[in-house]
């Protein structure tokens, strides 16, 4: 079973859709390592960088940010990464859309019962 418990939106300018998520990635493992949490699985729609983070691949594009989710995975006793294709995560969908309609909040929380509330 897949928990969120919160996020964040965060607007930045990239040159490309896989530095985005390079970074989308490591700001997700500074906030699992500053809630304390335990186990963590950090999922991604780029196949390209989860594979790359698992098998600690370089990509040129991205030579310094996964160096850094590397460095702060490893401070990380119980994280994984998944790909997870984005037609098949809704709640990933909604999360985005309620974001680019700026109905989210810069950080917001999850409400068990499926509504996101900004905090």
């Amino acid at each position: 079973m897949r928990i969120i418990i919160t996020g964040s939106a965060s607007s930045f300018k990239a040159k490309s859709s896989l530095i985005a998520e390079a970074t989308a990635l490591r700001e997700a493992i500074i906030m699992a390592e500053n809630l304390i949490l335990g186990k963590t699985i950090i999922e991604s729609d780029s196949l390209i960088l989860v594979q790359a983070v698992k098998s600690k691949e370089k990509i040129w594009k991205i030579d310094a940010i996964l160096k850094d989710i590397l460095i702060l995975s490893n401070d990380l006793q119980d994280i994984g990464f998944a790909w997870t294709p984005r037609e098949g995560n809704r709640l990933a969908q909604e999360i985005a859309a309620r974001t680019s309609m700026e109905s989210l909040g810069n950080q917001w929380r999850f409400n068990p019962h499926w509504k996101l509330q900004a905090l």
